[in-house]
């Protein structure tokens, strides 16, 4: 089941930015950009003289610079979690003037692959109680960006969905520190995480007395909010079916 929203990234190359003074004509200084994890890779031709690279925000602002060795072909820019999305520029320099400027796309783009209830998998976490009453969410990062998940809501067709004033913190379990919910889960670029719910949306308050009486599937969503880039929401089929000892099996469908 994939669920989720789409989106590509980006690499635009331009010449020299317009300035009184004299400038060098364009070399193809920066050959490419490229984003992986969480870093930025900037290329540079080989026998450049860039000495220093400069990463401006989308408002203009500077977020990082870096010295370029003498022979160097590459520099790296450790990216943030938290960030206005949007094209970088990355600005190569010698001896204090502008030789080429570049654009990148950083954006985080987010997928849905997979929806399961906690029952499903073999080796739930062992700091993890009731793991069986909890819905397991796969996501991936395809974008150009990292970005950080901060909260996980499960609402609609379920025996017992989140609530705000109850919650715990993120809603998401920690599977770094033991019992507790996760502050956020880092999702660089190119990375899948595999998230786990806290709030028990599978827990029947009564027991199995709300189970259905016959076999009935309703529909629910689950809603993720990040540092960067804007909530996911994902819907999803809850199928209940009720056995002869009382017990409420529930399984999970395909959804928009």
């Amino acid at each position: 089941m994939l669920l989720g929203i789409t989106g590509a990234a980006t690499v635009a190359l331009s010449g020299c930015s317009e300035d009184a003074s004299p400038q060098p004509a364009s070399t193809e200084t920066i050959t490419d950009l490229t984003t992986t994890g969480t870093t930025l890779e900037v290329s540079l031709a080989e026998e450049t003289a860039v000495d220093q690279i400069t990463v401006l925000t989308p408002e203009g602002r500077t977020y990082a610079t870096r010295d370029v060795a003498p022979g160097a072909t590459q520099a790296s820019v450790e990216l943030p979690f938290t960030y206005d999305s949007g094209d970088f520029a990355v600005v190569a320099a010698a001896d204090g003037t502008e030789l080429e400027r570049a654009t990148v796309e950083l954006r985080p783009d987010i997928m849905v692959r997979e929806l399961r209830t906690g029952q499903t998998v073999a080796d739930p976490p062992e700091t993890l109680p009731y793991a069986e009453e909890q819905l397991v969410v796969t996501v991936e990062n395809t974008g150009s960006g990292p970005t950080a998940t901060t909260d996980l809501r499960i609402a609609g067709g379920v025996p017992n969905p989140t609530e705000s004033e109850t919650k715990r913190a993120s809603g998401i379990h920690d599977q770094q520190d033991g019992y507790g919910a996760a502050d956020r889960v880092p999702l660089p670029v190119g990375e899948t995480r595999v998230l786990w719910s806290t709030t028990s949306p599978f827990l029947f308050p009564d027991g199995g007395d709300n189970c259905p009486e016959t076999e009935t599937q309703r529909t629910a969503t689950s809603t993720l909010e990040f540092t960067t880039g804007p909530a996911v929401t994902s819907s999803f089929s809850v199928v209940y079916q009720p056995s002869e000892d009382g017990d409420c099996t529930v399984t999970l469908g395909g959804g928009d």
